[in-house]
């Protein structure tokens, strides 16, 4: 939020509070539970995730041109709908959209999955009428599995990724 003194600078000073622009890094000194509850729209210029498993949820957005990288090794769930437009990637962990209760997206930019492994795990709420839509190129250098837990979604980027297997599981829908 941008009142609570709870963010810390490069330096290890706290701050009286998150500024829009910032990087920011959660890391083993954050607090993972409960998660991290964002009550407005932040445009950070920076999301890295260097330890977890951590979940941004709240009534919130992330929004701006800002860049959110998962490298905890574990994995991070997006309960927030999101709009910021840099990059998404997963270089180390795997990122989980949704909880099968609460929805999470993705930002508008491109998603890279630098792991291997399954990320980006959709664990959505969508009904066949009305599906997620993706429209994000996914892409990785290594051979990687998107995984669908729960809900519909549709995957519709405008480039197409021979490294990216699909794993549907009972009760989930991929329209392609």
């Amino acid at each position: 939020d941008f009142t609570t003194a709870n963010w810390t600078t490069d330096y290890g000073t706290t701050r009286t509070k998150f500024y829009d622009m910032d990087d920011v890094t959660f890391d083993f000194s954050g607090s993972k539970s409960p998660p991290v509850n964002i009550l407005s729209t932040v445009s950070p210029h920076s999301i890295y995730v260097a330890d977890g498993p951590y979940t941004l949820g709240g009534s919130g957005t992330i929004s701006g041109p800002g860049a959110l990288t998962n490298s905890s090794g574990t994995t991070l769930v997006l309960l927030t709908t999101n709009t910021y437009s840099g990059l998404t990637v997963v270089s180390f962990g795997d990122l989980q959209l949704g909880n099968g209760v609460q929805n999470g997206s993705l930002g508008s930019g491109s998603v890279i999955i630098g792991t291997g492994g399954i990320s980006p795990v959709f664990n959505r709420t969508d009904p066949v009428g009305a599906p997620y839509f993706v429209s994000n190129a996914i892409s990785g250098p290594a051979d990687f599995y998107m995984e669908f837990k729960s809900g519909a979604t549709t995957l519709a980027g405008a480039t197409s990724n021979q490294r990216a297997k699909a794993i549907v599981r009972n009760g989930a829908t991929l329209i392609l």
